[in-house]
């Protein structure tokens, strides 16, 4: 491989490349060099020689494939959390996110942006104003961001999906606002299953209510059924003399028979 790109050099092919490769140390280990390599030539066109500078650039390999493994891992940590980190530089009105925005947030639309006002396009409209009220506040205080609101787009059953913004204010070496570095939870499903437990709350609590109005109802048939039965018994008992006259006896009659229909709707 080597010579080759030494044939390509000395052919003027290739009259000067960059190229990497591993070389060895004098002690014996393995270094990873980046080679600027040009040809000198001569009035009459040809070789004189080769120009090369080496640099070693084992340790800058090693360090970016270590923060390449380090930023993979954190992205496979926080999609697997549901998570998605962010970073808006205030001077060049960059900003990064952990994954894509518009996958994120379930918006096609905004796969591949990441202009800075694209956040607020990922956020329910209803909910804009309050989101950019808290970080208003925060670029003016440098206190933390921590926000709930509801995304733009619905799930799959049209249902409204829920996430938790949390940031804060990164200073510029002079102190005035430098970054905003946050990080989004989607908090959804946590959202839904407290909806679920007030729901089973406010049922149990409907239920408790029937249970104790029917207490209360039972107890106050069961009082109002024993009066009937004082009345009934008098009555009965006042007709069965046989002192009453005729007008009395049909009166008798009368409140045993109300006395007897408010007995049966007790019991119902």
């Amino acid at each position: 491989w080597v010579l080759a790109m030494c044939d390509r050099l000395m052919t003027g092919e290739e009259p000067r490349n960059v190229v990497r490769n591993r070389n060895y140390h004098k002690a014996g280990h393995i270094l990873e060099c980046e080679w600027h390599n040009s040809v000198l030539t001569g009035r009459d066109g040809r070789v004189l020689s080769i120009l090369s500078l080496v640099q070693d650039v084992t340790d800058a390999n090693r360090a970016r494939q270590e923060a390449a493994l380090s930023e993979s891992r954190l992205r496979m940590a926080l999609s697997y959390a549901g998570m998605m980190a962010w970073d808006f530089d205030f001077t060049t009105q960059e900003t990064y996110y952990s994954r894509d925005i518009g996958d994120y947030y379930g918006i096609p639309e905004l796969v591949g942006f990441t202009a800075a006002d694209t956040e607020l396009l990922t956020i329910h409209p209803e909910d804009r104003a309050i989101f950019q009220r808290e970080i208003d506040n925060s670029i003016r205080t440098g206190g933390e961001v921590r926000v709930e609101y509801r995304g733009a787009a619905p799930d799959a059953e049209a249902r409204a999906r829920w996430f938790t913004s949390r940031s804060r204010i990164v200073p510029a070496p002079d102190g005035t606002p430098g970054r905003i570095v946050g990080v989004v939870t989607d908090v959804t499903d946590r959202k839904r299953e407290d909806e679920r437990r007030a729901l089973l709350e406010s049922e149990l609590q409907d239920a408790r209510k029937r249970e104790s109005l029917g207490l209360l109802a039972g107890g106050i048939a069961h009082d109002f059924n024993n009066i009937l039965t004082v009345i009934l018994g008098n009555a009965g008992v006042i007709r069965a003399a046989g002192h009453a006259d005729a007008d009395t006896v049909r009166a008798l009659k009368e409140i045993e028979t109300a006395s007897q229909r408010a007995a049966d709707l007790c019991r119902h």
